[in-house]
């Protein structure tokens, strides 16, 4: 393992120390525990994407995508980074949070249609918030489990049948919700 590996955040405070961290990485100038949190994240957050992924829980979309822009960063690493700095903490309070932004913080992290990738953002946000989020995990599959057809059945197609639908799914995170 090369040196620094099973600390990673000695590269902020050696670019923090010799004026660096402002010059390249002035996202996190104003962060003053990003070495820590980089350290006791990296050592269980394992792939590059999720290391990312885990940047979007201290610096907020907008540097997020400033980040993956300068440093041309893939689409995929870009992607995760903002699921968790828009969507983490709606995540990681989803037993208080209101069940429509709760949703919505679902779809926009793919839960739907992609829930490996759902996943991984909800094992990040995990990570970064030190939460057992797996009752979240199950619930997303409940949530995916809520089929259209009965809908249909009932008369609904187009938007009526899109707003049936998430108002079945609401019901869903509300049930979850009480179960604690």
């Amino acid at each position: 393992m090369p040196p620094g590996a099973t600390v990673p955040g000695t590269f902020f405070d050696v670019l923090r120390a010799c004026g660096g961290l402002h010059r390249w990485f002035a996202e996190f100038e104003s962060i003053p525990s990003v070495s820590e949190f980089v350290n006791a994240r990296a050592l269980r957050l394992r792939e590059p994407l999720e290391r990312f992924g885990a940047l979007g829980w201290l610096l907020g979309a907008d540097a997020v995508t400033t980040l993956a822009e300068r440093l041309k960063a893939p689409n995929e690493f870009r992607h995760v980074g903002l699921d968790v700095a828009r969507h983490g903490r709606v995540l990681v309070g989803w037993r208080t949070s209101q069940a429509d932004l709760l949703l919505d913080a679902m779809k926009a992290t793919r839960a739907l249609k992609q829930p490996d990738w759902f996943e991984r953002v909800v094992t990040i946000v995990a990570e970064c918030a030190s939460a057992d989020l797996l009752a979240l995990v199950a619930l997303q599959r409940n949530v995916a489990a809520v089929a259209s057809e009965p809908l249909r059945n009932l008369g609904h197609e187009g938007i009526a049948l899109g707003k049936a639908l998430d108002d079945v799914r609401m019901d869903v995170i509300r049930t979850a919700q009480r179960q604690r």
